[in-house]
């Protein structure tokens, strides 16, 4: 079996609803998906093309596969099977890369949301952070990157008001430092789901994915 891989994805946003082959001469783009689909608990990934990532499960990822620069269909399907569960387009050039989220939009709905990567280099001593919101029983949210223990009412968080199905631009933050990441509703200090501890290396690009796992959880991915 392949092996599988936890990563991540101007956030251009598309976001598709729905009920193999090689790269031509037109160029490559480059494609990578992660699963916020909990029904079905796995799916396959896949252009008109190519598939994208296979045997997928909430909260997983697969890394970039060489798809065709071209206007691509892109698909959902329970692992193993034919049925196509959501599908949509995405025009995309030669060079680009896009990180496709399958999510939830329903019990048993499935929404595609495709956002461009960005892997400009951030700053020195500096890394970049990101937040996409695929979680649809929670409302806006609000992201904190905080010292350990930090009172969060003495915080201002470096995202606000992340809305489902919305990925945010990057910011720059100090790297180098231990920070928690938290999410909390918007405008509260009450934190949904479990907060991350990390190091960010310097130059580091970082997404966070927001999605449902039984309750809120939160996901960081390497760009």
């Amino acid at each position: 079996m392949r092996a599988k891989h936890l990563i991540s994805g101007l956030a251009l946003i598309l976001v598709f609803a729905g009920c193999g082959g090689s790269v031509t001469s037109r160029g490559v783009a480059q494609l990578r998906a992660i699963s916020a689909v909990s029904n079905p608990t796995r799916i396959d990934v896949f252009t008109d093309f190519n598939l994208i990532a296979s045997d997928l499960t909430n909260g997983e990822g697969a890394g970039y596969s060489n798809q065709t620069a071209t206007q691509l269909t892109l698909g959902v399907r329970e692992f193993g099977e034919t049925q196509t569960l959501a599908s949509g387009n995405l025009d995309a050039a030669p060079g680009e890369k896009f990180t496709i989220l399958p999510h939830q939009t329903g019990n048993s709905t499935i929404g595609i949301l495709a956002i461009a990567d960005n892997a400009t280099t951030p700053a020195a001593g500096k890394f970049k952070l990101r937040l996409v919101h695929v979680d649809r029983l929670v409302g806006g949210v609000d992201v904190y990157v905080v010292n350990p223990g930090a009172d969060l009412s003495l915080e201002t968080p470096v995202l606000a008001n992340v809305v489902f199905q919305k990925a945010t631009a990057y910011v720059e933050l100090t790297a180098g430092i231990q920070k928690d990441i938290v999410i909390t509703s918007t405008g509260t200090t009450n934190q949904l789901g479990n907060l991350i501890s990390l190091t960010p290396a310097n130059g580091s690009i970082r997404t966070l994915m927001f999605f449902d796992s039984s309750g809120p959880a939160l996901t960081l991915y390497s760009d």
